[in-house]
């Protein structure tokens, strides 16, 4: 197929980049340019007019592509020259997905954008691509962890992603499994409880691992500073330990539990940290025991408190142990940098992707790290998905670009003259059919509406759900708002509470967002 794509002047080279980057040699296609500077000015009757002058040109392709912001229908036009004629992507990035999905015979439109048809397109293509992911991790795992439909391969092809419940022990074993279930709805693979120095409690281990083998379908790590509690974990049937202290792994070899995953750091072997030599040495005295399923966490260090050094150590580690799987806290950076977490996880995974490692730990173990879960799940099968095609982390659907915008699609005027400046208006009104308070649930993931009647301290009515529109129609629709500037407030704090709710942020009635 012979194709011919439509452009103004300024786009010209851009469009034959990213028309062979999307595979197509010279002869396969031609670009006409159109009498303007910018595609996006084009209409179907400037289109018309140009193929019509250039008849002759356009009967040798198969395809007329011209730019997604082409204004108006081109069906009438394509008819009128006898030449298939469809509206390509609106952004020049999207050429590559669009020559792709017209080879696998997508059927692209006269009247609508190629980027929105390929949109559902792209998706498939993503879920495919990360099938195949998974796919090759089960064929190239160095072991898994957990069993039955449970159970995850421990490859480098896509790193493991473990979730630590910090302080797992101080909860109720029905809130550890209600923050599990969540973590697990994120993506997690596995789920860490975390343990504390407090005197040793092997009764609260037995029912938060009971519970969870009974609540949660995914395999369950523990890392617990007491031998007590890593004996009563164990005897509920847990899929991994992290290695706290020599004592620990006393336990297991004492128990003859060598088949077990183990997480061993330097210091849990009484080596020295950062001399990878002594840390090689000490996982192989523990290999020699008899333990087959070893992972090495040389320790990822906070930022600017030894975090190059600790890559090198990593780096250093895979190039010694090329058969040894590696984990990788990822947790030490996020909790440890006041920055919003997403873009640190995506760092993160593509540089464990580089080196070759395993497995990610993490923790939401302050506000600042809400939803990192979900983030690194999301950052490692961008990266995992990115390595298997060779190819930078961009230009997939999936992203994690939470606060910024990959390409500007703002609409863009002239203020007129005569427009109206508003400024801070009075505060609203109160409302004689009362008041409302808004508050976000994290464990339930909701917005909750609660009504209150004046002199009351009991809501009359209370509402949850996620969408900001939808709970306040339900307050308007049962007669909870009497006056427009009360349900202007109400809308405005609700779609605050949901965006906060979809960032992690602290929702405060009243207060500014950001």
């Amino acid at each position: 197929m012979r194709i011919l794509f439509v452009t103004g002047r300024i786009a010209r080279e851009a469009l034959r980049e990213a028309v062979e980057a999307g595979g197509l040699r010279p002869g396969e296609y031609g670009i006409l340019v159109a009498n303007v500077d910018v595609a996006a000015f084009i209409t179907s009757d400037l289109l018309g007019r140009l193929l019509e002058e250039n008849r002759e040109l356009v009967r040798g392709f198969d395809l007329v592509v011209a730019p997604g912001f082409t204004r108006g229908s081109l069906r009438e036009l394509s008819e009128r020259l006898g030449v298939k004629i469809v509206k390509g992507p609106r952004f020049l990035q999207d050429l590559p997905l669009f020559l792709n999905a017209l080879r696998e015979g997508v059927e692209f439109s006269p009247d609508t954008p190629a980027d929105e048809l390929i949109a559902s397109y792209r998706e498939r293509y993503e879920r495919g691509l990360l099938e195949r992911v998974w796919k090759e991790a089960w064929a190239k795992r160095v072991f898994h962890v957990g069993e039955g439909e449970s159970a995850r391969p421990v490859s480098r092809v896509r790193p493991l992603v473990a979730a630590e419940i910090t302080f797992a022990l101080a909860h109720d074993p029905s809130y550890v499994v209600k923050i599990a279930r969540r973590l697990r709805e994120e993506g997690a693979d596995v789920i860490v409880l975390g343990g504390d120095l407090e005197p040793p409690k092997p009764g609260r281990v037995a029912e938060i691992v009971g519970a969870l083998r009974s609540g949660v379908s995914t395999p369950i790590g523990v890392d617990f500073y007491h031998p007590e509690e890593v004996e009563s974990a164990l005897e509920k049937g847990v899929d991994m330990v992290f290695v706290s202290r020599e004592e620990v792994l006393r336990l297991l070899v004492d128990r003859g539990l060598t088949d077990i995953p183990l997480v061993l750091t330097p210091n849990a072997l009484g080596a020295s940290p950062g001399i990878t030599g002594e840390f090689v040495v000490k996982l192989e005295e523990v290999r020699r025991r008899g333990f087959k399923k070893i992972i090495a966490d040389p320790v990822l260090k906070p930022p600017l408190m030894g975090l190059l050094d600790s890559l090198v150590a990593y780096r250093e580690l895979r190039g010694r142990l090329p058969d040894t799987p590696l984990l990788m806290g990822a947790g030490n950076v996020t909790e440890f940098i006041d920055a919003d977490c997403h873009g640190v996880n995506a760092l993160l995974a593509s540089i464990a992707m580089e080196i070759g490692v395993e497995m990610l730990l993490t923790t939401e173990a302050s506000a600042k790290t809400r939803g990192c879960v979900g983030e690194l799940v999301k950052a490692v099968n961008l990266a995992s998905m990115a390595w298997l095609e060779r190819r930078p982390p961009k230009d997939f659907n999936l992203n994690l670009l939470y606060l910024k915008n990959k390409r500007s699609r703002e609409r863009h005027g002239v203020l007129p003259a005569d427009a109206v400046r508003v400024g801070v208006r009075e505060p609203v009104k109160m409302d004689p059919r009362g008041f409302f308070k808004i508050w976000v649930d994290r464990a339930d993931d909701c917005i909750v509406l609660e009504h209150y009647k004046y002199g009351s301290s009991t809501p009359d009515a209370v509402f949850c759900g996620r969408d900001p529109v939808s709970l306040g129609r339900e307050a308007v629709s049962r007669g909870l708002v009497g006056l427009s500037d009360h349900a202007v407030y109400l809308g405005s704090e609700l779609q605050k509470a949901w965006i906060a709710l979809k960032l992690g942020r602290d929702y405060v009635q009243d207060e500014e967002l950001f």
